[in-house]
C-alpha cells in the first residue's frame, strides 16, 4: 500500500509535465486551512490534499470541496481505496455526488466499491494502490487512454 510520501514524487512529476514550470510548496498552512501541496503556476494557485488511509475526519474535506466549487471549480477526480470499509471515504463520495460537478471516481482497491457509487461521469478501476498502479493511472489520465477490460 502507498503512503503519503510514496505518492508525492510521481504526482510532482505529473504536475510538472502537465503544467510546465511550476513551484511546489509542501504542508502549507493558510488561515484555518492546510494543504498537503500547493502548486503555483502561470494560471494560478491550486491546493492538493492527499488523504491518509486512517483519515476519518470528513468536515475539512467537505469544506474544502464546497469552497473550491464556490470558486468555480467544476471537475473532481476522487480516488477511493476500499471505501466500503472506510465510512469517511463514502461520506466524501456522497458529498461530491450531491454537487453540480463533473465527477470521475477511481477505485484504487477492489472493484467492489463500484456498488457504493450512485453518480459519476466515469469510473476507473485500478485494482491496487501501488506505486506502479499510480504511475500507470497518471499516464492514462494524461493521455486519456485507458487500455484494459474489467473481468
Amino acid at each position: 500500500m502507498l503512503h503519503d510520501r510514496d505518492i508525492r514524487e510521481p504526482l510532482f512529476e505529473y504536475l510538472e509535465q502537465e503544467f510546465g514550470r511550476i513551484r511546489i510548496i509542501e504542508e502549507k498552512q493558510m488561515g484555518r486551512s492546510r494543504a498537503d501541496i500547493v502548486m503555483i503556476g502561470a494560471d494560478g494557485i491550486c491546493g492538493i490534499e492527499i488523504p491518509l488511509q486512517g483519515d476519518a475526519v470528513v468536515e475539512p474535506y467537505t469544506e474544502t470541496i464546497d469552497r473550491m466549487i464556490a470558486e468555480g471549480k467544476d471537475h473532481v477526480i476522487l480516488a477511493l481505496y476500499n471505501a466500503r470499509f472506510r465510512k469517511s471515504q463514502e461520506a466524501i463520495l456522497r458529498h461530491l455526488e450531491a454537487k453540480p460537478v463533473h465527477l470521475d471516481v477511481i477505485l484504487m482497491g477492489a472493484p467492489y466499491d463500484l456498488s457504493l457509487i450512485h453518480r459519476a461521469d466515469s469510473v476507473i478501476c485500478a485494482y491496487e494502490y501501488t506505486l506502479l498502479s499510480v504511475k500507470t493511472l497518471i499516464k492514462a489520465l494524461d493521455t486519456k487512454r485507458f487500455p484494459g477490460k474489467t473481468p
